[in-house]
Formats: C-alpha cells, sequence, structure tokens
C-alpha cells in the first residue's frame, strides 16, 4: 500500500548520525512528506476500490432474485467472462 517505500525511509533515517539529521533535515523533510504522500495515496485508491467492489456485491446479491440476471450483471460489471449458463 506505499508503506513499504515509507518504512524504508524511516529505516535509512535511523542509520543516520545526529550532524548528518541536520545537515539533510530539508532534503529528508521533503522525501518524508513525499512519501506520506503516496502512502496516503495509495490507502485512499484502496479503499475507494474496496468500496466499489462491496457496492458491485451487494448490487449482485439485491439482483439475484430474478433468475440469475443478478449474477450475470455482477460478472459483467467486474469483468467476469464466463457466463452463468457455462457454469451449470
Amino acid at each position: 500500500m506505499g508503506t513499504d517505500r515509507l518504512t524504508k525511509v524511516c529505516a535509512n533515517l535511523g542509520k543516520l548520525s545526529d550532524a548528518e539529521l541536520r545537515l539533510q533535515a530539508p532534503g529528508l523533510m521533503r522525501s518524508i512528506a513525499d512519501e506520506l504522500s503516496a502512502a496516503s495515496s495509495e490507502l485512499d485508491r484502496y479503499l475507494r476500490d474496496k468500496k466499489q467492489f462491496r457496492r458491485l456485491i451487494v448490487l449482485g446479491t439485491l439482483e439475484s432474485g430474478s433468475r440469475g440476471k443478478g449474477r450475470e450483471s455482477f460478472r459483467r460489471a467486474i469483468g467476469c467472462r464466463s457466463s452463468l449458463r457455462s457454469s451449470r
């Protein structure tokens, strides 16, 4: 989710001495801010995708009462190419 790069940056910070940290502070702050932003964007995308998937599942469940047609529309919505008839 983007946190692996943030973890790596933090691990590298732990290896620096106090003097090195003071010298590199502006660049390090920018780097940390960039990594936090990237991790935040990845989390937002993950949550948006998860919410959309849940919506599709609910939609498929609600429509499934109409003799399997809901399952077909659900499969089309998530990009599944196999038809319901071929699985029977």
